[in-house]
């Protein structure tokens, strides 16, 4: 199956460039694309990608759609049965992308599927994993219980704070920074809800998926 590598840019030129290029230098021995789509960018991020990536296919939005209007336009211009959205101010390890691509593809029960994210401190990112923003999840945040009792299943759900962060497992929701998934499941979902501008997109995605049964 080709795989179909999407980056929504606004205005990310000092990182869109490690991005794609962490990309390139990934062992990728499978048939794949870059699309890069930009949400109309002031800065030079256009300009350097033209630049810098001849085989990129470059999408130019003349206004700002929002994350979820812009993945929808991009995926409509693809042609992957695989696609993999990435932030464009990340960094993919050498086997990321192919470890993804292959764990999505044992199980047909597998709908979505998303990455250990790191930040730039070393520190593990809370947010690559999340359960749904139900009203205790929620009380837990905002009064700081989840964080006084990480290791609590009771307490710390909303992260899987009580999980290790080194143990693959399922979640109710990850992080649209980087997530994989089939196009047959896109396409059922009828894509990202567009009433979402920016944040919680992926979560919708997620609990439309899991309502059909996909994990």
């Amino acid at each position: 199956m080709k795989l179909s590598i999407i980056i929504v840019n606004y205005n990310t030129a000092h990182f869109v460039n490690q991005t794609i290029n962490s990309v390139l230098n990934s062992n990728l021995d499978l048939e794949h694309e870059i699309i890069v789509i930009d949400n109309n960018s002031i800065d030079e991020s256009c300009n350097i990608i033209k630049k810098n990536f001849k085989d990129i296919y470059l999408i130019k939005n003349n206004k700002n759609l929002g994350f979820s209007k812009a993945v929808n336009k991009a995926v409509k211009k693809s042609t992957g049965e695989v696609i993999l959205l990435l932030n464009p101010d990340t960094i993919v390890e050498s086997f990321t992308i192919k470890k993804l691509y292959d764990f999505l593809l044992e199980d047909e029960n597998r709908g979505i599927i998303g990455s250990k994210i790191i930040n730039p401190d070393g520190k593990f990112q809370l947010s690559s994993r999340r359960a749904y923003p139900g009203i205790f999840t929620s009380i837990c945040q905002v009064t700081g219980l989840s964080y006084l009792f990480p290791r609590s299943k009771f307490f710390g759900k909303y992260n899987y704070t009580y999980i290790s962060n080194n143990t693959t497992h399922e979640v109710d929701s990850i992080s649209g920074a980087c997530m994989m998934f089939k196009r047959s499941l896109f396409n059922e979902l009828k894509g990202f809800d567009e009433d979402y501008f920016l944040f919680f997109e992926e979560t919708d995605f997620c609990i439309r998926a899991k309502k059909i049964g996909k994990k």
